[in-house]
């Protein structure tokens, strides 16, 4: 994946399967994925190593690469118009995934009502 080539939207949705990341690794990764500037910039103006960028975009990458148990990855060619309306598609599915995670969480932290009457 090159610098610049993930929209805004398709990056926000990952956040969820980012796990652990720092803020800070998130918005080196967000630097060059979204943004499109090159790693060599982002690393100077960090001022952390080019392969430290580097392995930022690769969390990053690999989440994006990560499905979802049941998804299924297609690669297709479509004319520009549709290609928005496509990626919109998976960014809400993927959403809509990480909230229903999100309530399965804490429906599983929240304390059992059995037993209080």
């Amino acid at each position: 994946m090159k610098p610049g080539s993930m929209t805004p939207a398709r990056f926000d949705a990952l956040l969820p399967f980012l796990g652990r990341l720092s803020l800070d690794t998130v918005a080196v990764a967000r630097s060059v994925l979204v943004e499109g500037k090159g790693k060599a910039e982002v690393a100077k103006e960090t001022g952390l190593s080019r392969q430290r960028v580097g392995q930022a975009v690769l969390r990053v990458q690999a989440a994006d690469e990560k499905a979802p148990e049941g998804w299924q990855r297609i690669e297709i060619w479509l004319p520009p118009e549709l290609v928005q309306q496509v990626e919109d598609m998976a960014d809400a599915a993927r959403r809509k995934l990480a909230a229903k995670e999100d309530d399965n969480k804490n429906l599983a932290s929240s304390p059992s009502d059995e037993g209080r009457q």
